[in-house]
């Protein structure tokens, strides 16, 4: 009987190893599951920059539309060509915004567009991304100027065209950033929608181009002069 009885607390203690074993495994196969999940999703937004911007500069037609995968925190801009100054701005936004033009490669000396995986954020209403921003250089031109909506008074057709809140020298479609905040589209798995008109192309949503339809009589990205 004796026996029997050290046994009882060698054979707990087995059973106690085994199960923290086990818990161990179950936290470290979790883990991996999130770490993948985050990791597909990461190279799902990736993968649809691509394609967005390839897409862009395989235009041949007018118009196309494209179906872009947003995540929270992450944006996608475009720079028209310029130099270093060359910024994208958000005119009469109240307050006004603007992104600094990246120094990629992709980015000197052309129009280019530029991803930000996630964290984007507006810092005394400039834009900022704390990780590198991913960006392709674009074959097409970017207009200089895309109207987004009236001030005084959305899809009025008699606001005065300095009324007009608008974006230059770019475009920027962000998702979960100061959702509302004007100058700031934003978008989670969305359709875009981009003009071109030989070679100079206009992206838009399709409020900015109901818009457009309503102030100027044509639905399309692409505003007067």
């Amino acid at each position: 009987m004796k026996s029997k009885k050290s046994g009882i607390p060698v054979l707990s203690a087995i059973l106690r190893i085994v199960i923290a074993i086990v818990l161990v495994f179950i936290f470290f196969a979790a883990c991996s599951r999130v770490r993948n999940a985050l990791s597909n999703e990461d190279d799902k937004v990736i993968n649809s920059f691509n394609e967005f911007a390839n897409g862009i500069n395989d235009m041949s037609k007018e118009t196309k539309s494209f179906e872009v995968e947003f995540k929270k925190g992450s944006a996608i801009m475009g720079f028209r060509t310029g130099g270093a100054a060359l910024n994208w701005d958000c005119s009469n936004c109240g307050p006004t915004r603007a992104y600094l033009r990246p120094t990629n490669s992709e980015c000197v000396g052309s129009a280019c567009a530029c991803l930000c995986l996630e964290g984007f954020s507006f810092a005394s209403n400039f834009g900022k991304c704390p990780s590198a921003l991913i960006c392709k250089k674009l074959t097409k031109e970017i207009k200089e100027i895309t109207i987004l909506k009236s001030a005084d008074n959305d899809f009025d057709p008699g606001g005065g065209a300095g009324s007009d809140t608008y974006w230059q020298n770019g475009f920027l479609f962000v998702n979960g950033v100061e959702e509302g905040a004007s100058g700031v589209i934003s978008l989670s798995p969305a359709t875009m929608f981009v003009d071109n008109n030989n070679g100079v192309v206009s992206v838009c949503t399709s409020t900015m181009k109901k818009y457009n339809e309503i102030k100027f009589g044509n639905e399309r990205c692409t505003t007067p002069p």
